[in-house]
């Protein structure tokens, strides 16, 4: 079937007069579908721009988990619940992100296990001689009678005394180990405070030949509170063109601010309808690829697929939406 025919065919249906959001429409019926775009939208690309009167084949759907994760002192980041960087979790009903011996010795006996951030001064505790920064500590028994605070050193398998009056500063974990964002929401759930500190691993597992390097990265955004996950969705679509060199194979946000129209043998399960659809959904696999080599999109179902495989792996750190930030907070503060 050549392109004009395939545009013929798709001319010919006969289109209802109810509307769905594209969201809206994919959440609620299978694909794939062929739909009409009834107020399009501009946005920074062709994965973004569509215009009136545009007709869509839907193929399919692609959802990513992600998780939305407040940064003190700015706005929210979301990540790939893939992620697999390690990061340490702290206690959620711990105000303060350092503590001091005394701390640890009057206020804060909750906590069971810390991380050395400052060894402090020597001059009065030889213990301290043996520890270093990041070492993590078991804390066993807060000795008052002795002013110390006995631990045993997980890092060098070594028992210590700290003295309460130490000026060693320390942060609070919930446990000893560091875990990746997708063990922390089996183990301990969300919303959690986390830090990620490995940044010679992160630049390692975000580094990519020929692409420029991140501008953010996770563990430079100190303690952050990662609040909930989120679903982000990509339908892949193909336009329906006259002219074969103008059809493009994108995958679009199913969040982009389009109306779409159906057809009314998709409301009545019309047979010439499905008949259409399958035909439509079954000509991009047949395509000739070498007509799409100079188009600057996504030219094939193929394509699209591998690019949105790659997106899934993709560790990029996003800045949180302006909507995903306010639903984000207003759980936060339900659950808190």
């Amino acid at each position: 079937m050549s392109v004009s025919q395939e545009y013929r065919l798709a001319k010919s249906l006969v289109w209802s007069d109810q509307e769905f959001s594209l969201a809206d429409f994919v959440k609620r019926y299978e694909l794939p579908q062929v739909v009409l775009v009834v107020d399009g939208y501009c946005g920074v690309n062709e994965r973004t721009t569509f215009s009136s009167g545009l007709i869509l084949t839907l193929h399919s759907l692609h959802t990513t988990s992600k998780i939305v994760c407040q940064v003190p002192h700015s706005n929210a980041v979301v990540v790939p619940t893939s992620c697999p960087l390690k990061a340490e979790v702290i206690p959620m009903d711990c105000r303060d992100t350092i503590v001091t011996a005394y701390q640890l010795s009057t206020t804060c006996q909750q906590i069971k296990y810390v991380r050395v951030m400052e060894a402090g001064s020597t001059c009065n505790n030889n213990s301290l001689e043996t520890l270093k920064t990041n070492d993590i500590l078991q804390i066993k028994k807060n000795d008052s009678k002795n002013s110390v605070i006995r631990c045993k050193n997980l890092t060098t398998a070594q028992d210590v005394s700290i003295l309460i009056d130490s000026t060693a500063v320390f942060v609070p974990l919930l446990d000893s180990n560091t875990y990746n964002l997708a063990e922390i929401q089996n183990k301990f759930g969300l919303p959690a405070k986390v830090r990620f500190l490995d940044k010679k691993a992160e630049k390692k597992l975000r580094s990519v030949p020929g692409k420029r390097q991140p501008s953010t990265y996770l563990s430079d955004l100190g303690q952050m509170t990662a609040i909930e996950e989120i679903q982000e969705s990509d339908v892949i679509v193909t336009t329906t063109c006259s002219d074969f060199e103008e059809k493009l194979c994108l995958n679009v946000p199913t969040t982009l601010d389009i109306r779409i129209t159906v057809a009314e043998g998709f409301l009545r399960g019309d047979e010439t309808y499905q008949k259409v659809v399958k035909t439509l959904d079954k000509q991009l696999s047949r395509t000739n690829l070498e007509a799409f080599d100079d188009l600057d999109v996504y030219e094939h179902m193929d394509a699209v697929e591998k690019k949105m495989e790659d997106m899934a792996k993709d560790l990029s750190v996003e800045d949180a939406s302006p909507d995903i930030l306010k639903h984000a907070r207003g759980h936060l503060a339900r659950v808190e």
